[in-house]
């Protein structure tokens, strides 16, 4: 189903990064607590590659075309895209983007009453989560971990980082992150989710963890564990492994 009108260009680009159809993001609706949503931009441009915004989605703002499920092409409706991740709800709210490098292909799905589009090559990515704060916070949200310290909270390796600490909170089970491989694994996968799938963190428990950026691989194959499915892909440009020793 063509959203936006069967009339929407449909975009054209090159490159190549891990996609997933059935993928969908964390569910959550509105603005975060204690965050102001007419205090944070409106979301109209997807940023470049390894950058990250963060801005706003209207309750009324308006249903364009998408094209992928997550990483989306760059020309993607954003607060479409966030409906469709579960990252907002119909009341709108704030969300973060990530650039990524384009992809072969994406592939559309449909999910949380939105369908999106399939698509060949593009030239760059995004992809869109939640944004969470406690009240009267910064729009950055902070968990306390069982050591006692305040880390970020986890989502994925950031670009130009090579050694990353953060946190992953206590039900971070049920979070919808898409990972490909089984150790290492790419670097836009989920952290929290790579890190139950591994072991290296319980279900049901606040815990710190710690990655480390290595090497991209020529095939990353995906696998079934500790409740955590992850999937397979081909050449990426990096990968992260837990550290272990920490």
């Amino acid at each position: 189903m063509a959203l936006g009108g069967s009339n929407a260009a449909a975009p054209a680009g090159t490159g190549s990064t891990p996609g997933n159809a059935a993928s969908a993001g964390p569910a959550t609706t509105g603005a975060p607590q204690g965050l102001d949503l007419s205090s944070v931009a409106a979301c109209t441009t997807a940023p470049a590659d390894g950058v990250e915004l963060v801005c706003s989605c209207a309750p009324d703002a308006r249903t364009g075309s998408v094209w992928g499920t997550g990483p989306f092409t760059g020309d993607s409706d954003i607060c479409t895209a966030a409906r469709f991740t579960g990252a907002i709800g119909a009341e709108g709210g704030v969300v973060r983007l990530t650039g990524l490098p384009g992809q072969s292909a994406y592939e559309g799905g449909t999910a949380n009453g939105v369908t999106t589009r399939s698509w060949g090559g593009y030239g760059r990515s995004f992809v869109v989560e939640p944004v969470g704060a406690p009240a009267g916070g910064p729009a950055e949200a902070q968990i306390q971990t069982a050591a006692g310290s305040d880390l970020e909270q986890c989502s994925r390796l950031p670009p130009g980082v090579d050694s990353y600490a953060c946190s992953c909170q206590a039900n971070a089970a049920e979070a919808k992150g898409s990972v490909w491989g089984a150790d290492p694994f790419t670097t836009d996968s989920s952290i929290c989710a790579a890190a139950l799938l591994t072991g290296y963190i319980s279900a049901g428990q606040p815990a710190s963890v710690r990655v480390l950026r290595i090497q991209g691989l020529e095939k990353y194959t995906g696998t079934t564990q500790n409740g955590v499915t992850s999937n397979s892909w081909g050449r990426y440009g990096s990968s992260f492994v837990f550290d272990w020793n920490q």
